[in-house]
Order: structure tokens, then C-alpha cells, then sequence
């Protein structure tokens, strides 16, 4: 029978393998032991210095960002430049257009097409635009515009009044009458009336007025140095060191100097 046979050889198979003497399996020993001990140290001693390095690294980023900190900001785009742009003209209706001054006595000007007069010495009298002080009666004080030398106005009770600036003959003079550094003006206003009505201004009647400059350098009545009655030519005048000096021509009363200094308040006989 073939099982009997095959149970005895099982039996000696084991039996075999447990007379074996092959020596059974031993841990380690001490010198492995402090082998893997001191390879663990070396790993641990370099992960600590590759990790104490990452960490300078990063530290040193952080303190040049604090220290520089423009290096973390954003880069802003250059601002537009700005094209030049061409300046829009002024109306003549504006604020800065240069006008009539809305003081009593506004600014003239050199014509009645200009804007303004920068000197007195620039004003062109024949064609100003300017206060007129009261010359006699009928003659009031009023704003004129002359043209060539020549202006009108209606008047109620006398009719047409007719202005001539300066006088035939006589051109405006130049001198610092106040004292304030700057040149006053000296001119001779006449007025007569066209119409022959009671108690208007049949003859010419005529002013001699200072103007000085007004803010904006037109002309502004100072004050009137003398007012002539009836004359053959009209008055003549001159500057002498600050003074005014007329002579009236009056009719059938020869040549007579008057000489007029500024007060502050009005002309006197110096």
C-alpha cells in the first residue's frame, strides 16, 4: 500500500529538520547597533543644517525686503505726458476781457475800438473815450467819446453842445504834478453851443484839465487847473517843475502868466 509509505517519509522529513544544526537567527550585535546609531546622527545633524540653511536663506530675503521694501512693490506705469494743449482765446464778454471801469471814471481808451490804454502818454486824445469836467453852464461834466478830435451831445434846455480836445492849436503836456513818480497829463477842453437859445454857451468856453492814470492806465480827472471865458485862440499852458502855467489869452487882455500847483485837493494859484 502506497499511503503508509508516504506518512513515513513525512515523518523523517520533519524528523531531519528538526535535528538540524544550523544556528537560529540572533539580533544584531553591539557594533551594528553604534554603526546605525552614528548613521542616524549624521542624518539628523545634516537635515538640521539643510534646514537651518533654508531658513538663513529665507530670513535674509526677508530682511532685504524690509530693508528695501520698494523691491516688493508693484511697478506703477509712467504717468501720461501731457500734450501741449493750445490756449483758447478769451471772449470779449468775459471777466478777463479788459472793459470800461465801473468806478465814476471808467477807463478810456486810446479809440473807441480799443480796449484799453496802458500809458497816458499812449492815449490818443482826439479819440478817447473819457470824463470831461463841468466847464461852464451848460456845459456840464459828463462821459464824451471823441472823434477827431470833436464830440456832441443834446443837451435839454441848450440843443446840440459841441466839444472840442484838445484845443485848436494846443497839445496835451506831460509832468508829475502830484508827487507820486508818475506823469499827469495837461489838457485843454473846449465847449459851445450850436444852437442860439437863452442862456447857452454861444462862445467857447473853455477848461484846462489834469488826468492822471487810473488803474488800468487810462485817463482820470485829477481836477480842473483853470476854466477860461470866452477867448480868441483859446488858453495856452506849460509844466514848470511841477506847476502849471496858463495863460488864459483872454480877449483884449494881452498875455497873462498864472501859474497852479496841485493841493492834494484841487489846483491854487502858486
Amino acid at each position: 500500500m502506497a499511503e503508509p509509505d508516504a506518512d513515513h517519509r513525512m515523518a523523517a522529513l520533519f524528523a531531519g529538520l528538526r535535528d538540524d544544526p544550523a544556528p537560529s537567527f540572533t539580533g544584531p550585535g553591539p557594533d551594528a547597533v553604534a554603526t546605525i546609531g552614528r548613521r542616524r546622527r549624521r542624518v539628523r545633524r545634516l537635515t538640521v543644517a539643510v534646514v537651518a540653511l533654508v531658513l538663513g536663506v529665507a530670513g535674509g530675503v526677508g530682511v532685504r525686503a524690509l530693508e528695501q521694501p520698494e523691491t516688493l512693490r508693484p511697478i506703477q506705469p509712467p504717468p501720461p505726458s501731457l500734450s501741449p494743449s493750445t490756449t483758447s482765446p478769451i471772449p470779449s464778454g468775459s471777466p478777463s476781457s479788459p472793459s470800461a471801469d465801473p468806478s465814476g471814471d471808467p477807463t478810456s481808451s486810446g479809440s473807441p475800438s480799443a480796449s484799453r490804454v496802458t500809458t497816458l502818454r499812449a492815449t490818443d486824445w482826439g479819440n478817447a473815450i473819457l470824463n470831461v469836467p463841468a466847464i461852464s453852464t451848460g456845459c456840464d461834466a459828463g462821459r464824451l467819446q471823441f472823434s477827431g478830435g470833436q464830440a456832441s451831445v443834446e443837451h435839454p434846455r441848450y440843443g446840440r453842445l459841441r466839444y472840442v480836445l484838445p484845443a485848436p492849436g494846443r497839445q496835451p503836456v506831460y509832468g508829475d504834478l502830484d508827487g507820486d513818480g508818475r506823469d499827469e497829463a495837461v489838457v485843454s477842453v473846449g465847449c459851445i453851443a450850436t444852437e442860439s437859445r437863452p442862456g447857452a454857451p454861444i462862445e467857447w468856453m473853455y477848461a484846462v484839465v489834469a488826468y492822471t492814470e487810473n488803474e488800468k492806465g487810462g485817463p482820470r480827472v485829477l481836477g480842473t487847473v483853470r476854466v477860461v471865458l470866452p477867448t480868441t485862440s483859446g488858453p495856452s499852458y506849460r509844466l514848470v517843475d511841477g506847476v502849471v502855467v496858463v495863460e488864459p489869452n483872454l480877449v483884449n487882455d494881452g498875455s497873462v502868466s498864472e501859474r497852479y500847483r496841485w493841493t492834494g485837493n484841487g489846483f491854487q494859484k502858486a
